[in-house]
Parts: C-alpha cells; sequence; structure tokens
C-alpha cells in the first residue's frame, strides 16, 4: 500500500503528477480495512500524497452491467448455449455449432442497429466467449480453445465487414482474438514437440483410429503454425523437431472423412514450402485417390462428407456410434475434390490427373455459393445455394488451367483475403468451407515465402 501511494511512476509514456493509485479486488473489504484507509488517505493529504482510490467487488459488476449488460444472453437457448459452455467438462472437442449459434446470436448484424453498439457488442462477446471458453483453458485443451477463438474471430469480422465498421471499433477485438487462437496454437504445437507421450488415458488401451485421428490433427496443427509463421520468426530448433515428427508419424494419419483434408492439405503445404514438392504432391493424390475411391456410386461405401467432425466418425470406425451415412450419404458427391484437383493443376501434374480422371468423372463437384461474402464466416447458412457439376470427359487441359488460376477472391470476405494466418485456422476450423477459392488464396498468400 505504502509503495502504490508513495513510489513515482517513471516512465516516458506516463506523467507522474497526474498518477493515481487504485486497488482493485473482486471481494469486497470489511469496516476495518475501510477505516483504516480512510484514515491513511487523511495521512497522505497532509503529506501531499495521491489519495488511494477503492474499487470492490459490487463497485465491477455494476460497471460490467453498465458496459456489457444489454449484450448479455437474454433469448432462453442463448443463455442456454452459454451455460452449457461454461459448465462443460473441457476435455471433449469443442462443440463448434453451440458456441456459433450463441455468437451469431451476439453478432447479429440485424439486431446491431447502431455502429457504436456493434463496437461494445464485438468487446462484450470478447469478454463473454473467455466466460465459454473457461473450462477448456482450465484443462488446458488447447485445440478447442484454437477452434473457439477462431470462431469468435470470424464472427467479429462479419459483424465489421457487413456494417462497414471503422478499423479502430473491432481490429483491437478481433486481433485479441485472434492472438488468444495463436496462443492456445503454440501451447499445442510446442507440447506436440515436446517429446511428450501422445496416447490419452490408459496408454494401454489407446490406439487405433482415434489415436489415428489425434495424430492427424496434431499434424495438421504443427504444419499450419509453421505455415502461420513469418520467415524471420522460425527458429530452427523447432523445424527439425517439427520434420522429425512428420517423418515419424505421417504414415498413421487417418482420412476419417472430408473433414480430415484440410489437416492433410496443410502438411502438403508444408511439404512445398520446405522444398519437398514430391510428397506434397504425393499427399493430394491420395486424398483424391480416396475421394473417387470411396464416394463411387457403385462403391457401396462413402467418405463422409465435411459436416461430420473427426468424433462422429471416428466412434462410426469404432462401432460404437451411429454412421453418419445412414442418415446423410455422400455417394456420388465431394465438396473438396474440385479444389484438390485445382491444386495439382497449378503444378502442371497433366499426367497424374490423366491417372485419376476416369474415377473423377464418376463424381459430382459441390460448392456452396453464398449470398453474400460475409456468409462464409458463419457455421451454418441457410442462404445461398448449393452448386453441383461433373467435370467433362474428356476436360481439355486448358479449361482446367485457366480455371485453376483465376482470381476467385471476389466470393471470400475481405478480411480472409487480406490475412494469411487467418485463412489458414479458417480452413482448420470450418472444414466444410474448404473449397477451391479458400486454397487459392492461401497459396497466393505463401508463393512469395522463402523455403526452409
Amino acid at each position: 500500500m505504502d509503495a502504490l501511494v508513495e513510489n513515482i511512476v517513471e516512465h516516458p509514456a506516463v506523467t507522474s503528477g497526474f498518477a493515481v493509485p487504485f486497488l482493485v479486488t473482486n471481494g469486497r473489504l470489511s469496516e476495518p480495512v475501510v477505516a483504516q484507509v480512510t484514515n491513511l488517505n487523511r495521512s497522505n493529504k497532509r503529506r501531499r500524497l495521491k489519495e488511494l482510490r477503492i474499487v470492490v467487488g459490487t463497485d465491477l459488476v455494476s460497471r460490467f452491467v453498465t458496459a456489457h449488460g444489454r449484450f448479455f444472453p437474454r433469448e432462453p437457448e442463448d443463455f442456454e448455449a452459454f451455460l452449457r459452455l461454461f459448465l462443460a467438462d473441457g476435455r471433449d472437442m469443442l462443440p463448434k455449432s453451440r458456441l456459433a449459434r450463441f455468437l451469431q446470436a451476439q453478432l447479429d448484424p440485424g439486431q446491431v442497429k447502431r455502429k457504436t453498439d456493434a463496437a461494445r457488442a464485438i468487446a462484450s462477446t470478447i469478454i463473454l466467449a473467455g466466460y465459454a471458453l473457461s473450462a477448456y483453458h482450465r484443462k488446458d485443451n488447447h485445440f478447442a480453445l484454437f477452434e473457439g477463438w477462431v470462431l469468435v474471430a470470424a464472427h467479429v469480422a462479419r459483424l465489421a465487414e457487413t456494417r462497414n465498421l471503422a478499423a479502430k471499433s473491432w481490429q483491437p477485438s478481433f486481433q485479441l482474438a485472434l492472438g488468444a487462437a495463436w496462443l492456445a496454437m503454440t501451447n499445442l504445437v510446442s507440447e506436440t514437440l515436446s517429446g511428450r507421450e501422445l496416447a490419452e488415458g490408459i496408454v494401454m488401451m489407446d490406439g487405433g483410429p482415434p489415436y489415428r485421428a489425434r495424430l492427424t490433427i496434431l499434424i495438421g496443427m504443427a504444419t499450419a503454425f509453421a505455415l502461420c509463421q513469418r520467415d524471420d520468426a522460425r527458429q530452427p530448433k523447432q523445424e527439425d523437431s517439427l520434420k522429425r515428427f512428420v517423418d515419424e508419424y505421417q504414415r498413421n494419419m487417418l482420412l476419417w472423412g472430408e473433414s480430415a483434408i484440410p489437416f492433410f492439405v496443410c502438411l502438403a503445404l508444408w511439404h512445398e514450402q520446405c522444398a519437398r514438392s514430391i510428397p506434397a504432391e504425393g499427399v493430394v493424390h491420395m486424398l483424391i485417390e480416396a475421394i473417387t475411391n470411396l464416394n463411387n456410386p457403385r462403391s457401396g461405401g462413402g467418405f463422409p462428407n465435411p459436416y461430420y467432425g473427426p468424433n462422429r466418425c471416428v466412434t462410426a470406425m469404432c462401432q460404437i456410434g451411429k454412421n453418419p451415412m445412414q442418415r446423410d450419404c455422400p455417394l456420388g458427391a465431394s465438396y473438396s475434390l474440385e479444389a484438390l484437383i485445382d491444386f495439382l493443376v497449378r503444378r502442371l501434374r497433366k499426367q497424374t490427373l490423366k491417372l485419376l480422371w476416369r474415377g473423377v468423372t464418376r463424381i459430382q463437384l459441390c460448392e456452396m455459393e453464398y449470398e453474400g461474402p460475409t456468409d462464409f464466416y458463419l457455421w451454418r447458412t441457410y442462404d445461398g445455394q448449393l452448386r453441383q457439376q461433373y467435370v467433362k470427359r474428356p476436360q481439355p487441359w486448358s479449361e482446367l488451367a485457366n480455371q485453376a488460376n483465376a482470381d476467385l477472391t471476389n466470393g471470400l470476405p475481405a478480411t480472409l483475403c487480406a490475412n494469411r494466418e487467418f485463412a489458414i485456422m479458417i480452413m482448420l476450423v470450418y472444414p466444410h468451407r474448404f473449397c477451391r477459392s479458400l486454397l487459392k488464396s492461401i497459396e497466393d498468400g505463401l508463393a512469395n515465402r522463402a523455403t526452409c
């Protein structure tokens, strides 16, 4: 207390004569303590020192309600979603659809009428999101935190772009959410490359599809982290550890469905950045072959579409959960195939595609066309239409090349196009938004990077 009141603040950004001491607590002070502080202030006034100001829990609550109370969830379903997230166990995968519904209700451009209210709604949502994700923070569930904060950043960007907000009213909150996602990503990669045991729970009982799906996520996140880093931020020791980790575990990755494809794409792009073009193209070749074989209308099987995440797909593989393909059979269609074809076309792999083309012609290429670019940020949208088409047989190479190299950014939100790191994060968190325009935007952002 004495040091707080008596010490002079020496910093070029602070005028010490105007520095005011505060004691802030989220609890309350007993009557004897209040009396002591009052006496202290009287004594300090005679010594010409600043008064110690007290802010207690009740003051904080009133300030919070004044600033954010009108943006607290009001509808029963929104409040229930908030409570379910807040009271979650924290060790499971993040229920992204639940968090997305909560964020969409909080940051609905149609409900926030004034731009000043929009800025306050964004700031309030950042605070509420911190509470909603606190269970995952307590359990050090870095992957869930990463997904949660990317969802927050996406909905902030949606409101800002839709309402054309000034950068100063939303960029700090957007960067805060993106920074939290980056921190979770950093912690997960550091933990992964530290050499710790990758099995979970009872080690002797962990294996098969759950273990392989976890490896897929870890490799995808680690390579995405390397792609997001700036050239001057790379650490040679960490790069060597990542290469050893990928070389050791890549063969054990699990392609559980189309929602796994972004993790494999990050691996392919990372291989390419490390001057490993043959493994990079081999990964994409394998993905195309898997889609065309498993989703062939004559195969009788099926490859789960990107709307089904690892939990649903892996439990079905282990025969302890419902098979998503019984409800939504993906035979004869794919949401990711067109983007993967473009990947090989841009690398002039004509002969490779020629070998794959017969299988490709049996698959409908599906892509969502949104009513507006910012709808791309929504977890679910009911506006827009699904475009479906078959490739030609035979297909002129010149047409494929023109399509693959065309500027496709018109259908993407502006913030996504301007931020390579954000685009990579979105690709991992929103697997059902993986498409040729998003992949082309990411590749363009990586084009000028130096190799490893």
